[in-house]
Parts: C-alpha cells; sequence; structure tokens
C-alpha cells in the first residue's frame, strides 16, 4: 500500500490567504480606532456641556439679583452710573450703563441681605469679562475682590481671576441688553452667549436673564 502524501498550501494560497487576513486586521484596527476616537469626543462633549452649564447657571443666579439692595427705601444705591453719571441702571455693559452690547458685565447685590446698607461692599461687587489677551487669544475672567471696589471696571487689569479649567478655553462670551420700560419699573432683559472649546470640540449655549431689580 502506498501512503498519500498530504499536499501544503501553494504559494499563492498564502499569499491569498495573508491578504485576506491582513484585509480583516485592517478594517478590525480602523474600526477599534474609529470608535476610540467617537469615544473621546463624547467625552470631550460630555466635559465641555457640564462645565457650560455650569457657568451658565452661575452668572444667571447672580444677574438675575443685580440691583437688589434689600431695604432701601429712599434710594438704591446698588444702581450703578457710567463716567457721565447722568444714567443709572443695575447693569453695567463695558463699562456703559446704556450699552446694548458687550463682553463685560459688571453689577452689584446684597449678598447677605444685610439692613441698612446702602452701597455696594468688596463682596457685593460682581463681573465677567472676555479679555483678548497679546496674540488675539481671549481669556474668560471672573471679577471678584475684598480689598475696595475702586478700580471695579471692565479695563482693570488686577482684580479680575482667569476662569481656573486649563482643558477648556472660552471663545466667545457676548452680552445684549433690551429694556423694557413700565409705568413704575424699568426691567431688563439679558442674553448671554457662551461658547467653550476642548481641542476641535465646540458647544455653545444661549441663556436670557430677566433683572427685575431696577427702580427709576
Amino acid at each position: 500500500m502506498h501512503k498519500r502524501l498530504s499536499k501544503g498550501f501553494s504559494l499563492i494560497e498564502l499569499m491569498i490567504s495573508s491578504a485576506i487576513g491582513l484585509g480583516l486586521i485592517t478594517v478590525v484596527t480602523s474600526n477599534y480606532f474609529h470608535s476610540v476616537a467617537l469615544s473621546n469626543q463624547q467625552v470631550k462633549r460630555s466635559i465641555l456641556s457640564a462645565e457650560l452649564d455650569s457657568l451658565v447657571y452661575l452668572m444667571s443666579g447672580e444677574i438675575k439679583r443685580a440691583g437688589y439692595c434689600g431695604d432701601c427705601k429712599s434710594a438704591n444705591g446698588y444702581l450703578l452710573t457710567d463716567a457721565t453719571g447722568a444714567n443709572k441702571s443695575s447693569i453695567v455693559i463695558n463699562d456703559s450703563v446704556t450699552a446694548l452690547t458687550g463682553t463685560c458685565i459688571r453689577f452689584a447685590y446684597n449678598e447677605d441681605s444685610s439692613l441698612g446698607v446702602l452701597t455696594p461692599r468688596d463682596g457685593d461687587a460682581r463681573g465677567y469679562r472676555l479679555k483678548t489677551e497679546n496674540g488675539g487669544k481671549t481669556s474668560f475672567e471672573i471679577y471678584r475682590n475684598y480689598n475696595g471696589i475702586a478700580n471695579w471696571s471692565c479695563n482693570d487689569g488686577t482684580h479680575w481671576l482667569d476662569y481656573q479649567n486649563d482643558m477648556i478655553s472660552i471663545s466667545k462670551f457676548d452680552i445684549q441688553r433690551e429694556e423694557v420700560i413700565g409705568t413704575s419699573r424699568k426691567k431688563q432683559n439679558i442674553t448671554i452667549t457662551l461658547t467653550g472649546n476642548i481641542d476641535n470640540v465646540s458647544l455653545t449655549r444661549i441663556t436670557n436673564i430677566a433683572v427685575n431689580n431696577v427702580d427709576y
């Protein structure tokens, strides 16, 4: 009896098998890295979304209280004036009480509702601004000063704190004011547009804030 010898793969068959295998590996690898990239993008979007929502919530809660004086009777010292001193408002945009648009907002309110407080104290002063640095880079800053408010202005260079999140950059902070004048009160609608970025991921939040604490 003669034994039948099993034949191995031919060179052509090996080349075809290798090509199919490499193709499958390429597809699987490509799908894997695509999934990783999508997952990474989603993580960035989630982080950015949460941070922007937090900032908008913080600003909305504070701006709504602009002009709140507590027990002021005859005059409200929390209504602010600009350089002309001719007009008053609870909201100052780009250091003007009449400006309708800008990238800096200032206001004050009686933070702890203390009685007998007629003018803003250190801790009552608030502000948010988008500052353009040298080279065109923008930085979002928050006003927090407890050493007197003599330099409380949109152009001050020492009393504004940089928004502390190195991962996120704020590229847009626009403020728009719409005044609604009634028979006994002046109200303002403030619209804020905030855009943040993480690498190539960008999200925008727009919020409308009604400010009612404005007497004239």
